[in-house]
């Protein structure tokens, strides 16, 4: 049987029956999903891997909850990204070194920030920088805002998804998304308002 041609809901139903083929194209079919998800909260391949094995067993546990009449894909990147909020809860991870390096000819993660090496010395440290607090600047967001966040510009969702993702009506999904998009504004000029009023006092 060619499980790569049947759909999402045909998976669950013969996952649901132990098949086992069937849960593995599953996985096969979300694993850059899921492993993405968990390196953007996480910021460590490891880690991601760890977080991608428990996300897909929570998935099997789950898989008699699933309703049908919505997107499997919605329902499993709600359950990755709630697993990931959990781990970040518990584990308040610290600040994360962003040298680490990802090399998988399998499995293509365009998303994560690994520079090129041919990239000029200063170019390459000044790109490092910018991720580097890029990713301290969305740690600092409220939960939900970072959420939000990952899953717009990062993981490019429609509004529609995230509402359904996150369970948050369409607008408070907007609302949201414009204060986050303030705070990080507020957050990548404060050093440069901050040298503006050291310029006027020293006037």
């Amino acid at each position: 049987m060619e499980y790569k041609n049947l759909t999402d809901n045909d998976l669950v139903e013969k996952s649901l029956k132990d098949d086992e083929d069937a849960f593995k194209e599953i996985i096969r079919r979300y694993q850059k999903k899921v492993f993405s998800i968990a390196y953007k909260h996480s910021y460590n391949v490891e880690t991601s891997y760890d977080l991608s094995q428990e996300i897909f067993a929570k998935v099997y546990l789950n898989l008699k909850k699933y309703n049908p009449e919505y997107k499997f894909s919605t329902w499993i990147i709600r359950i990755g990204t709630n697993h990931c909020i959990d781990f970040l809860r518990k584990k308040k991870l610290q600040t994360i070194s962003y040298e680490t390096t990802f090399q998988n000819e399998d499995d293509e993660c365009s998303n994560l920030p690994i520079p090129d090496d041919t990239y000029n010395p200063e170019v390459l440290w000044e790109e490092n920088e910018l991720q580097d607090n890029l990713k301290k600047a969305v740690e600092e967001l409220p939960d939900v805002y970072r959420e939000i966040v990952i899953l717009r510009p990062y993981e490019e969702h429609s509004y529609k998804e995230i509402a359904e993702i996150l369970d948050l009506p369409l607008g408070t999904v907007m609302t949201y998304l414009h204060r986050a998009r303030n705070m990080l504004k507020e957050y990548f000029f404060k050093d440069i308002k901050e040298e503006e009023d050291f310029e006027e006092d020293e006037e």
